[in-house]
């Protein structure tokens, strides 16, 4: 499958090649409801007879999963997973893509970036919005393309009520294992990249963070700082951190006000993380009785429960 094929064809694919079919025995199947609907594939390689079993699950957030069970492909077979809008600029193509190796009970999954959507551009190239939230110095690129699809990119920087002198570039977090906010009562640590933008030296002293997040209970949200020279960038690690409730539900937003306090003058932003927790509920059953799969009088058999994790956390 070429890639060309992909980016240019509107699309979600869990798993897009050229060669799959759905004969012997294969087919597609869909099952749904208002919360969640499901597609899956059993699918044959035309040139060896592979068996190949995949599915995508799409829910009204606009999150997407994908999941992949037994798989067995030629490894000159290409093959291609993620999304594309089809206009070969705006797409995402997963990693996974174009590997033979996919172990069972694999899950992606996809969330939607929302990010800016208060912001809109028309086609005269006019970017223009309320904004509902402020933003620091964020870096916007603009892509224009002609007639003959010759393209430029350029990247502007955008803020909103005026210009902090000091900004948070970047945060990281320390939880668990993984660094993945997922399971409730975690402590989580914050380390921030704070940058002073400004030609001139900026005297900070302070920055704290706020939040009003039930789910969320802050341990230290405090943070001395020192002297900014014009462009200095400082990483502060674990500069703070809170508790997450063993009750927070799945794809949570916490949202942190922030603080940073210079002289006779204060910077305010936003810190925004994501909590994620697994979501179980039983799947396919099955009964292994050696036989014919029928639980009959007499018989000692072994229920198979497949349980299926929809949620954003591992379900341990």
């Amino acid at each position: 499958m070429n890639l060309c094929f992909f980016k240019n064809l509107k699309n979600i694919s869990p798993y897009m090649a050229k060669v799959l079919g759905v004969s012997q025995g294969g087919g597609m199947w869909y099952e749904g409801d208002q919360d969640m609907a499901t597609f899956r594939w059993k699918a044959t390689e035309y040139s060896t007879g592979n068996v190949l079993n995949f599915a995508v699950s799409l829910f009204p957030s606009g999150s997407i999963e994908f999941f992949y069970g037994e798989i067995t492909a030629a490894q000159y077979n290409k093959w291609h997973a993620g999304i594309s809008n089809g206009d070969d600029l705006n797409y995402h193509l997963l990693d996974i893509s174009n590997t033979y190796n996919v172990q069972p009970n694999t899950k992606i999954v996809l969330e939607p970036d929302y990010y800016m959507s208060d912001m809109k551009i028309t086609e005269d190239g006019l970017f223009y919005g309320t904004p509902t939230q402020s933003y620091e110095d964020v870096d916007i690129s603009f892509s224009l393309m002609d007639s003959n699809g010759m393209q430029c990119l350029k990247t502007l920087p955008f803020s909103t009520d005026g210009i902090n002198k000091i900004v948070i570039r970047s945060t990281e977090i320390s939880a668990g294992d993984d660094n993945i906010i997922e399971f409730g009562g975690e402590t989580v640590f914050v380390s921030v990249k704070l940058q002073n933008i400004s030609d001139e030296v900026v005297n900070a002293s302070l920055m704290t963070i706020s939040g009003q997040d039930q789910y969320v209970g802050l341990i230290d949200n405090t943070q001395n700082l020192n002297a900014f020279e014009p462009g200095e960038i400082v990483f502060i690690e674990d500069a703070f951190s809170f508790e997450v409730s063993p009750y927070v539900p799945n794809n949570h937003n916490i949202i942190f006000n922030t603080q940073i306090d210079a002289l006779d003058e204060s910077y305010n932003s936003h810190i925004y993380l994501k909590a994620y927790t697994p979501v179980l509920a039983v799947g396919n059953v099955a009964v292994d009785d050696g036989n014919n799969g029928l639980p009959e009088p007499g018989e000692t058999i072994q229920l198979l429960v497949n349980i299926v994790n929809s949620g954003g956390g591992q379900g341990l």
